[in-house]
């Protein structure tokens, strides 16, 4: 019966997020180096699994540096 709990609790943050938290931390034990789509990547996985202002906030400033590095690509 726990099992299931622990389940349906894992369905509801969703799957994806918990995936790509553990390929993130796999990749920064191996001291592989993150681009800065990765880090938008983790930082959202970690706000959906660990809501926490420090966190959206994390987000938003990769958020916006990506957004500001987009706008110097010109075609």
């Amino acid at each position: 019966m726990a099992a299931s709990f622990i389940f349906r609790g894992a369905e509801s943050v969703g799957i994806r997020e918990v995936h790509t938290f553990t390929e993130f931390t796999r990749k920064i034990k191996k001291s592989e180096e993150l681009t800065l789509d990765d880090r938008v990547e983790l930082t959202t996985a970690l706000y959906h699994l660990w809501p926490d202002l420090r966190t959206k906030k994390t987000l938003e400033i990769f958020l916006e540096e990506r957004a500001t590095e987009n706008g110097r690509r010109t075609p």
